[in-house]
């Protein structure tokens, strides 16, 4: 966590809560019925902002809540179950967004949930805008549609949850174009080494705190499901310093166990060769986490 930073978990909230938090976004709704849609977002706060900004335009054409909810799958019976339900909502909400202001809300979620204006600007220009104009205003786009939201420190910020689905929205050549620019952002930033002399020139002299850079391209990687980049980047560039200098255990069970996972969920010959170059590392760090069952598995 950064440095000053306070971070507070909420948990989900009941019928009374939600309904609270309907009205505060503008949605007009009765005791009973927001606890219908409070259970159907299983008290998601998030989500249920995002459903009572959806409603508020809905519902000046279309009375019946049920009815609504019931079109947009936003009930039970869509199958799923509340995950699915938000996972609709994600998606419905991004689709409603002008398709620069999808690929700008994409690039927020590839680069970690928050990124400078200017460096946005790098990114997606021209894809996005040909010019500051039109760039300005698809930054409103998002802020307004509660997807994203604009901050003092002129960044652009979005939840997870709608920076997953924008990214799965967006084109795949799209998305490939993202990941390439994001990738050529961050190496910019950080000495990059190929060879044992290079790593062992770079132990001596080079800057430490560039790793921290690397380590935000392979968790880019990870979030676009680019598994075997993942994999490859973390063995050469992030593997030596993480077990000879930084003592990062933890931050290493993370990112090697999201890269296991995927790479088992897309099983040929690359992936089968990664996970047994990999796998033992994260044996070490759960060893050295104190994880000694879960070493043993790994």
């Amino acid at each position: 966590l950064r440095s000053g930073v306070r971070t507070l978990y909420l948990g989900p909230l009941g019928a009374e809560g939600g309904g609270q938090l309907l009205r505060s976004v503008g949605m007009d709704i009765t005791r009973g019925d927001a606890g219908q849609v409070t259970e159907a977002f299983a008290g998601h706060p998030y989500a249920l902002q995002l459903v009572a900004r959806q409603a508020r335009k809905a519902m000046r054409t279309r009375k019946d809540l049920a009815e609504w909810l019931e079109s947009e799958g936003y009930t039970a019976t869509g199958g799923g179950g509340s995950s699915a339900v938000s996972e609709r909502l994600y998606a419905h909400a991004v689709e409603g967004l002008s398709p620069p202001a999808r690929l700008a809300l994409a690039a927020v979620g590839v680069v970690g949930g928050s990124i400078g204006l200017p460096d946005l600007w790098d990114l997606t220009h021209p894809a996005v805008s040909e010019d500051e104009d039109t760039f300005r205003r698809t930054v409103i786009e998002v802020s307004t549609s509660g997807l994203g939201v604009e901050t003092a420190e002129a960044e652009l910020a979005c939840h997870p949850l709608s920076a997953a689905a924008a990214i799965r929205v967006i084109s795949p050549a799209d998305l490939r174009e993202l990941t390439a620019s994001v990738a050529e952002m961050l190496k910019a930033r950080y000495q990059e080494f190929h060879e044992a002399d290079d790593y062992f020139a770079w132990f001596m002299t080079g800057d430490r705190s560039d790793r921290v850079e690397v380590m935000a391209l392979c968790r880019a990687l990870i979030r676009v499901r680019n598994w075997k980049e993942a994999a490859d980047l973390y063995l050469v560039q992030l593997l030596g310093p993480i077990l000879n200098i930084e003592g990062a255990n933890f931050e290493a069970v993370d990112l090697i166990r999201q890269i296991v996972d995927g790479l088992e969920s897309e099983p040929d010959d690359d992936a089968g060769r990664l996970l047994g170059e990999i796998r033992p590392f994260l044996a070490h760090h759960l060893l050295m986490t104190a994880h000694l069952a879960e070493a043993e598995i790994g």
